[in-house]
């Protein structure tokens, strides 16, 4: 679902179904206008078994980061790859 632009919107829904899954192992959301107003619910979301995450060229901010680095002290997060060039 990289570069598709879906901006904040899109994002805030896509937070709210996307911790349901049980398949989804690499989330590619790169180029989608992302900022700090969605980053929160999107990152307070994203499932534990993720191993790839990129968020690159997007603007999440510090409060995205510091809701990245929330999950990354999770002992259950399985978070191995995570891109956040340009933000």
């Amino acid at each position: 679902m990289g570069k598709m632009r879906f901006g904040d919107k899109y994002i805030k829904s896509l937070s709210k179904g996307i911790n349901k899954t049980t398949f989804i192992k690499d989330i590619q959301l790169s180029h989608n206008r992302i900022t700090k107003n969605s980053s929160e619910e999107l990152l307070r979301n994203i499932p534990m078994h993720t191993s790839n995450l990129d968020l690159s060229y997007n603007k999440i901010g510090i409060i995205g980061v510091k809701h990245l680095s929330e999950n990354l002290m999770n002992p259950n997060c399985r978070l191995i790859s995570i891109n956040l060039e340009d933000n």
